[in-house]
């Protein structure tokens, strides 16, 4: 933490901004502020999980009115914002970073601005509440708490799914959606799809080889079909370490540059006529194909072989990025 000293001269900094503002930087200050205030009004009352109050999920709230959209610095931009806060005594992280708390209220606005702002985010973050009877149900996750070893339950809460502890109150150990199916297709490994199709140029057969993770996860998290729906795009292509692994381990998958996407990305490569089979309409017929297999029980008729997942194949960080922009988009 800054000295008494320092803080006292930025708590006179802010409040001087505030009087007489000369730049954007202490709004910016105020707006994350009062998201995680709200965020965390709306989990047990004093913290939520880190995941809530990620720097994409606040950008568009904290730079509204001010710039069309955030710019490229934006997540310096929150980080410093967060790193002041936290500072100040305003907000403190738990020691692992999965959760974020609120200390107590800011002190240097002007007479006004607590309710202004608070109704502000409650406006970008609190979700209507669903009608009684249509809350959708938990469903418990082949998934152990971290904390008590009791079953985690996937949850769509006001801000979208999240894993719980079947155990809540007692526990109160959270899950983002990320870090929780990331667990789940470690333990049981990524199935390897595989269907036979004409190449699009030459009208060789060939086999057409893609993970979906969305198939292993509505298998393991019974009727979450509709719920992960836009996790179907997850497929060969989207994470670059997996998609580095078949490469060296599959002879017909390569990387290749594609005139139709202006890039170069890994695909199925057609063994006749050396052709790109392309990601979106080859993978997306090839989904298609799974989908109606999935719905008549027969899914396992097209999983070639289940990869074991390592940190060198399946990285963390890049499953995290899919699917948060997924499921935000």
């Amino acid at each position: 933490m800054w000295d008494r000293r320092k803080v006292q001269a930025k708590w006179s900094y802010f409040r001087a901004q505030r009087l007489h503002p000369t730049g954007n930087f202490t709004e910016f200050v105020v707006r994350v502020y009062y998201a995680v205030l709200v965020c965390c009004m709306e989990g047990d009352g004093h913290s939520c999980p880190a995941g809530q109050v990620r720097n994409r999920r606040l950008s568009h709230f904290v730079y509204h009115g001010i710039y069309d959209q955030p710019d490229h610095d934006y997540d310096m931009v929150l980080e410093d914002c967060k790193r002041n806060l936290v500072q100040m005594g305003y907000l403190h992280w738990s020691e692992d970073k999965t959760r974020i708390f609120v200390d107590r209220p800011l002190d240097f606005l002007l007479e006004g601005e607590h309710a202004r702002y608070l109704a502000m985010a409650q406006e970008a973050f609190c979700a209507p509440a669903e009608p009684a009877g249509k809350q959708r149900a938990a469903v418990q996750a082949p998934l152990p708490c971290p904390e008590c070893g009791k079953p985690m339950v996937l949850r769509n809460g006001r801000y979208g799914l999240f894993f719980g502890c079947s155990a809540f109150p007692v526990c109160r150990c959270t899950l983002s959606l990320a870090e929780g199916t990331y667990r789940l297709l470690y333990r049981k490994g990524l199935a390897l799809y595989t269907v036979s199709r004409p190449c699009w140029k030459c009208g060789q057969s060939l086999r057409v080889r893609s993970y979906f993770p969305y198939f292993d996860l509505t298998e393991l998290l019974s009727g979450t079909e509709e719920l992960l729906e836009p996790l179907k795009a997850v497929r060969l292509s989207t994470l670059p370490t997996l998609d580095a692994y078949l490469e060296q381990h599959c002879e017909t998958i390569a990387e290749r540059y594609s005139k139709k996407a202006g890039f170069s990305y890994a695909a199925n490569i057609c063994p006749r006529c050396d052709m790109l089979q392309g990601s979106q309409m080859t993978l997306g017929e090839v989904c298609n194909t799974l989908e109606a297999a999935a719905k008549a029980g027969e899914l396992s008729a097209y999983a070639e072989e289940r990869i074991p997942l390592t940190d060198a194949c399946f990285s963390a960080e890049e499953w995290r990025e899919a699917v948060e922009y997924l499921m935000e988009t």
